[in-house]
């Protein structure tokens, strides 16, 4: 009996881990939604280029919104170390006088 209360225990938190991972994605997706970012599949040289030459990654994920000040694009890098998580860059384009 205390073997299968263990197990139903562990499945349990097991569960309860993946829901919350889950609830976590889907929150974020509809934040980015809400504020008017839009999924680009395709990447940006320049950004591409932007994200190696300062942290050294590639985006996994970019996202771009249309304001009226102009484009701003919104990327999730991934460094590639599984101790760390990445980061989040968001560009703006500057205007050159």
């Amino acid at each position: 009996m205390d073997d299968a209360l263990g197990i139903t225990s562990a499945l349990a938190v097991i569960l309860s881990g993946l829901a919350l991972f889950v609830v976590v994605t889907l929150r974020r997706k509809n934040a980015l939604e809400k504020d008017g970012f839009v999924q680009t599949q395709t990447a940006d040289s320049a950004l591409v280029s932007l994200a190696k030459s300062l942290f050294d990654a590639a985006p996994t994920e970019i996202h771009k919104k249309e304001d009226s000040s102009g484009p701003c694009w919104l990327a999730f890098l991934d460094t590639g170390n599984s101790e760390d998580s990445g980061c989040v860059m968001e560009v703006f384009p500057i205007k050159r006088l």
